[in-house]
């Protein structure tokens, strides 16, 4: 959330941007939430109806499971502990075979992989977006305070599943 802050982004902010994905999904969507700074906790294990009831439980997860504070610690009940950074999310996000996923990030490709921080290599992500996909998909990006190579990087993985790509701007 750090970064996010810096780009003028509060978390009330993504937690809007947030929202209003939701309310724009339609009664024949099936979806569930990720909230990822490292680890990693679902909103749900799989894939539900954009329903009333479902909308509205999704809304109290917002306002009671999602983190303001930068780190979702691997203590905390329903959390997955990740050192794959964004390949572990994607890994478990496809597994559910979506026809869409939507990534609101700073696009960080770091990852924990082996005890030390270090960086993903892009074609690690195109790799598990690869296997990982049960079916076609398309991957929306929503970014905020990028490093101009993980903004190319997003914009052309995100353009390469059909889906799109976008900065916010808190400004």
């Amino acid at each position: 959330m750090n970064k996010a802050a810096k780009a003028g982004l509060s978390p009330k902010n993504l937690k809007e941007e947030t929202r209003n994905l939701i309310g724009q999904l339609s009664i024949n969507t099936r979806f569930t939430l990720v909230q990822m700074t490292q680890n990693y906790q679902a909103f749900r294990g799989e894939l539900l109806a954009a329903n009333d009831a479902t909308k509205e439980a999704a809304g109290k997860w917002i306002d009671s499971e999602w983190t303001e504070e930068g780190q979702l610690s691997s203590r905390k009940k329903g959390v997955v502990s990740n050192e794959r950074g964004l390949a572990g999310v994607l890994e478990f996000v496809l597994g559910l075979e979506p026809d869409t996923v939507f990534l609101i990030s700073d696009g960080s490709f770091q990852w924990r992989e082996g005890g030390s921080i270090g960086d993903i290599p892009p074609k690690a992500i195109q790799e598990v977006l690869k296997k990982g996909a049960q079916k076609e998909f398309r991957l929306h990006f929503i970014g905020f305070e990028m490093k101009p190579e993980d903004r190319n990087a997003w914009r052309r993985i995100a353009r390469g599943t059909g889906g799109d790509f976008r900065e916010l701007d808190g400004k």
